[in-house]
């Protein structure tokens, strides 16, 4: 079941977040680290009420971002529309994954953005996430850019899934 977070599945969610950590380390992406996300982003998130968190059983099982507010750089990409959720900080606890979770937050994300009355969803990773990568073009999102991140690290890549 897809639900807004509480305050009271912080620590269920940082659980979450450390072991994503692990695994984007190993597979040598470094998008998440101890930096990013904090517990603070998710603060943020559900006192503005765009974090939902995926339960099952009674346990949060992921959790993901539909915020109203893109990253500071969306100006600079030639999206479709500026009338768009972005999805952030979605992540599967590795014993929850291939449970076809990431399908019903795609789904849920769509009922919110239709109630809101949006034309598109939009999200990024780095070009050195590739499990990120096949997430978007696994439902559907088309890629539309290629920029240096902020850092001058690793480029990000943009996506969009025009609804409208």
């Amino acid at each position: 079941m897809i639900r807004l977070a509480t305050h009271s599945d912080l620590d269920r969610i940082m659980v979450i977040v450390n072991e994503v950590i692990k695994e984007m380390h190993v597979r040598g992406s470094q998008q998440w680290s101890t930096d990013y996300p904090k517990r603070a982003d998710f603060i943020q998130d559900i006192n503005k009420r765009e974090l939902y968190v995926y339960e099952q059983a009674g346990e949060v099982a992921g959790m993901c971002a539909f915020s109203e507010t893109g990253h500071a750089e969306y100006s600079l990409i030639p999206f479709s529309t500026t009338n768009a959720l972005t999805i952030k900080r979605l992540a599967i606890s590795p014993r929850y994954r291939n449970k076809g979770i990431s399908h019903q937050f795609i789904e849920a994300i769509k009922r919110v953005a239709d109630e809101k009355n949006k034309q598109a969803i939009n999200g990024d990773t780095f070009k050195n996430n590739p499990d990120a990568q096949a997430f978007f073009l696994k439902h559907d999102f088309c890629f539309i850019a290629e920029r240096p991140d902020d850092e001058g690290d690793v480029p990000l890549y943009y996506y969009e899934l025009t609804l409208k």
